[in-house]
C-alpha cells in the first residue's frame, strides 16, 4: 500500500516534528506533501492523491477537507492523524477558535479512519465522539532517538542540580501555575533555592508564571536546540491537565533529566513499568507536586525509566507499517 502523508513537515510545531520524523524513516515508495503555496499545494493533492492507495491528513485546515472530497472522488481510503482536539484545549486555554472547531467537526465527520497519537488518547476521544468509535485507531508519535548522542550526554558537565524544567509556556492546560507553587513552597520552607527554566510561547498564565522570581521564561526554541536546555536541567516536570502524546519529556528523558509528569500523558504507556513517585495524580495538589520533586531529586530515577522504555511502541519504522495496517483495514 503506498500512503500520501499530508501535512506540515517544515514548522516547529509538535505534530509537524512528528512528521518530519515519520518522513525521515519512511522505507517505502509513500509520498508527502511538500508544496507550501497554496494553489501549488491544490494540485500537488490532485496528483500525488491519484497515483496513491491511501491518503493521510496531519493538521485542521480547508484544504484538506478539499483533499479528503478528492480522495472520495478518486476512490482513496482517508485517515486524520489526530494530535489533539481543537474544542477541548480551546475551552481550557480559553480561546476563541470556533472556525477552526467547525473543521475538526467535519473532518471527524468525513474521514475512513481518525488515527488518534496514544491509546489515552484514542480511549478519551472514543468517549468523547462516540458515533465514531467504530473507526478511530491509536498509533503512538514516534521519536528521532538518532538525534541524541548518549556519549554527549554522558560528558554533559553544565548541568544544574537545581534546575528544573517544564515546557508549554503560558498555556492553561500545561498547568505550569501549580508546578510553580510547588517550587515555591519548597523554597521558602525548605530552603532548596531551586530554578524553573520554562519554555513555550505566552498565553493566559504567562505573567503569573513570570512573576515567579525563579522563574525563567523563554520563547520557542527550535527544536534541534532543545537538547541545549535538557542537558542543563536536573529534572523534567510535564505537569498537564491532558497531553495527547508527549514528546518532550521522553526527549529529555533520553538527554539525562529525571522525569516527573502527571497521569493525563499519553507517552506514560511507552513504559512497562513505573514507580508512583514517578507521577502527579492531581496536578492542582501543588503539595504533591512538591513531595514529588524532593523525593526525586534525592533519589534519581532517569536510568530506572530509562531501561523500562519499551522502544518498540515508538520506534518509527514500525509505527510506518501500523500505518499502513490500519489503512489497509480501514472501511474506505
Amino acid at each position: 500500500m503506498r500512503i500520501f502523508y499530508v501535512g506540515d513537515f517544515y514548522s516547529n510545531t509538535g505534530p509537524a516534528n512528528v512528521n518530519k520524523v515519520i518522513q525521515k524513516y519512511n522505507q517505502d515508495n509513500d509520498l508527502f506533501s511538500v508544496k507550501k503555496n497554496i494553489f501549488m499545494r491544490f494540485f500537488e493533492l490532485i496528483l500525488k492523491i491519484f497515483i496513491s492507495d491511501a491518503v493521510i491528513f496531519s493538521g485542521i485546515s480547508r484544504l484538506n477537507l478539499i483533499g479528503i472530497a478528492l480522495s472520495k472522488l478518486f476512490g482513496k481510503k482517508t485517515g486524520y492523524l489526530m494530535h489533539g482536539s481543537c474544542k477541548f484545549e480551546s475551552e481550557i486555554n480559553r480561546s476563541n477558535n470556533k472556525k477552526i472547531e467547525k473543521i475538526e467537526v467535519e473532518i471527524l465527520e468525513k474521514i475512513d479512519v481518525i488515527i488518534c497519537v496514544s491509546k489515552l488518547f484514542k480511549n478519551w476521544t472514543k468517549n468523547e465522539y462516540p458515533k465514531y468509535s467504530n473507526k478511530i485507531e491509536y498509533v503512538n508519535n514516534a521519536i528521532d532517538v538518532e538525534k541524541i548522542s548518549l556519549k554527549q550526554i554522558q560528558n554533559v558537565t553544565g548541568r544544574n542540580d537545581k534546575m528544573l524544567m517544564s515546557t508549554g509556556g503560558g498555556a492553561p492546560i500545561k498547568n505550569i501555575k501549580s508546578l510553580c507553587k510547588a517550587i515555591d513552597s519548597l523554597n521558602k520552607e525548605d530552603f532548596l533555592n531551586l530554578r524553573l527554566l520554562v519554555l513555550g510561547n505566552d498565553g493566559d498564565d504567562s505573567n503569573e508564571i513570570k512573576s515567579y522570581d525563579f522563574v525563567e521564561f523563554i520563547p520557542t526554541v527550535p527544536s534541534e536546540k532543545m537538547n541545549f536546555y535538557y542537558q542543563k536541567a536536573n529534572l523534567y516536570i510535564q505537569n498537564s491537565d491532558f497531553e495527547t502524546f508527549g514528546l518532550a519529556p521522553l526527549e529529555a528523558l533520553l538527554n539525562g533529566c529525571n522525569l516527573l509528569v502527571s497521569q493525563n500523558i499519553g507517552m506514560l504507556e511507552v513504559f512497562d513499568a513505573y514507580e508512583n513517585s514517578d507521577i502527579i495524580f492531581n496536578s492542582y495538589n501543588h503539595r504533591e507536586i512538591a513531595e514529588k520533586i524532593k523525593s526525586i531529586l534525592i533519589d534519581s530515577n532517569n536510568e530506572r525509566l530509562l531501561n523500562n522504555v519499551d522502544w518498540q511502541c515508538i520506534d518509527p519504522e514500525k509505527l510506518s507499517q501500523r500505518f499502513k495496517k490500519i489503512m489497509s483495514n480501514s472501511k474506505g
